[in-house]
């Protein structure tokens, strides 16, 4: 089971809408870069309005500043493999903590409603 970004969860994959839980699902299967720490899922896919053909949100969580050009070429192999369009924003870990209590963020939107799809270090977390 993957680690749970938001603990009055209890899985990840269960509050995936279930039009998204097979893209999720290969979301994960296809791995992610070793820079990356932890991979939240929020936004649509975890609504009761996705459809189909909504995206996925990804807020990716590393150690070190990425180029985001390197993620977006990684993740446009990933696209044809989940089979959807995939939103991806990236931030380090500090940074993002230093973001996730100022109200408006998308870091805060993430921080209490995203859910936690891939995590290296499950003894690690994020607070």
């Amino acid at each position: 089971m993957p680690y749970i970004f938001n603990e009055k969860l209890q899985s990840a994959l269960q509050h995936v809408h279930p039009l998204q839980a097979e893209s999720v699902s290969n979301l994960i299967k296809c791995g992610f870069p070793p820079e990356v720490n932890y991979v939240v899922l929020f936004g649509g896919s975890l609504l009761l309005t996705c459809h189909p053909y909504s995206d996925l949100d990804l807020y990716l969580l590393g150690d070190t500043d990425l180029d985001i050009y390197d993620l977006r070429a990684y993740f446009k192999g990933i696209r044809k493999k989940v089979g959807k369009p995939v939103d991806i924003l990236y931030s380090t870990i500090p940074d993002f903590l230093e973001q996730k209590e100022v109200l408006g963020s998308i870091e805060n939107r993430v921080w209490k409603d995203g859910v936690v799809i891939y995590a290296k270090r499950t003894s690690d977390t994020v607070r």
